[in-house]
């Protein structure tokens, strides 16, 4: 074969490949990300409504922040209700907002990641009303009909529009009388739905911790005298499964005398703050003895076996009470501790 024909034979054979390339290429759809999305129920009620959002087409494994935005600018401030949501792998939430206290308008719920500016990733239009706005509005088509009559119309077109008009304001009164009962038991239903939940739920409380701690000053006080020593410190643990990080501040307390004679060890009191993941907080004092471990000389870890108490909270949390006990082992050397605590919880 000569070596023109080759050529056009070697030509052919590529043209052939690339058409039948384009053809695949051409049959395969191209894939885009759905836009995130964000679908309420109710789309508007008066203040006190609370909301159900339902978040479709989200980042999988993201947290991200639900919020009322009450002024407008597209981004959360302080002070403005939100909810914290994860988003697993689907890409999808729902939860729920209870519509603050704000004048009747046309606002948006909107969802974002940390830092929270504008723009958000995803909105949802609410518009906020009241009864009273309702009956304005049945107020504004009364007066129209006075308008009507000093336009001098025929007798017969004044009583069509009158009638017309009379019975959209009836309609729309109606709406908006069953509007407010349907927002009201949906309300009452929610309210009831957590009381139960909060009457049947298990009231244990217990979980785990680890963390470090620092001394304002080395323990090495001179014989027979009172020593006490600030502490502080952070870590993290769990609430019955549910992920927290804490700080706590604290003091020791020890008569070196009866330390070294008795082995009481040394009082510990103090108090941890825990902050669940969603931002509530619970308060809680403990107390108890912190004493050495002697295992063939000292290892530096001390065992804390003590009980503690719950103070207060916030969020979820809020008018909490509830006691326990708490075991710990210290290690004086790095300044670090780990343990657990077992309790109840009451509302």
């Amino acid at each position: 074969m000569q070596s023109k024909d080759k050529k056009i034979l070697s030509t052919a054979i590529i043209s052939l490949f690339i058409i039948s390339m384009l053809s695949i290429f051409a049959t395969v759809p191209l894939a885009f990300a759905s836009p995130a999305t964000l679908t309420l129920s109710p789309t508007s009620g008066p203040s006190g409504t609370i909301v159900t959002i339902t978040g479709s087409g989200f980042t999988p494994y993201t947290y991200y922040r639900v919020y009322f935005d009450t002024n407008g600018n597209s981004a959360w401030n302080y002070g403005e209700p939100y909810k914290s949501v994860y988003v697993g792998s689907a890409g999808t939430f729902t939860t729920t907002l209870t519509i603050p206290s704000v004048p009747y308008g046309t606002y948006y719920i909107r969802a974002d990641v940390y830092p929270y500016t504008a723009p958000a990733i995803a909105s949802a239009q609410f518009i906020v009303y009241t009864i009273w706005d309702k009956l304005l509005d049945i107020k504004k088509e009364i007066l129209a009909i006075e308008d009507k009559l000093d336009e001098g119309g025929s007798f017969y077109k004044f009583v069509n529009d009158w009638f017309e008009t009379t019975l959209s304001a009836i309609t729309n009164a109606t709406k908006a009388i069953l509007t407010a009962i349907s927002d009201l038991k949906t309300q009452l239903e929610d309210k009831l739905d957590y009381i139960i939940a909060k009457l049947i739920a298990k009231p244990d409380f217990k979980g785990t911790f680890s963390g470090s701690y620092t001394e304002d000053s080395a323990f090495n006080p001179p014989n027979n005298t009172i020593a006490v020593n600030a502490v502080s410190g952070s870590g993290s643990g769990t609430i019955n499964t549910t992920g927290v990080y804490f700080t706590f501040e604290g003091y020791l307390v020890s008569d070196w005398g009866h330390y070294s004679a008795l082995n009481k060890g040394a009082l510990v009191t103090g108090r941890f703050n825990i902050t669940i993941i969603n931002g509530d907080q619970i308060h809680i004092k403990i107390e108890g003895i912190q004493r050495e471990v002697w295992n063939e000389g000292y290892t530096g870890i001390n065992h804390l076996t003590g009980t503690y108490t719950i103070i207060t909270g916030t969020g979820e949390y809020k008018g909490a009470t509830g006691s326990g006990t708490i075991v710990a082992d210290i290690n004086t050397s790095d300044k670090t501790f780990s343990g657990s605590f077992d309790g109840i919880i009451k509302y």
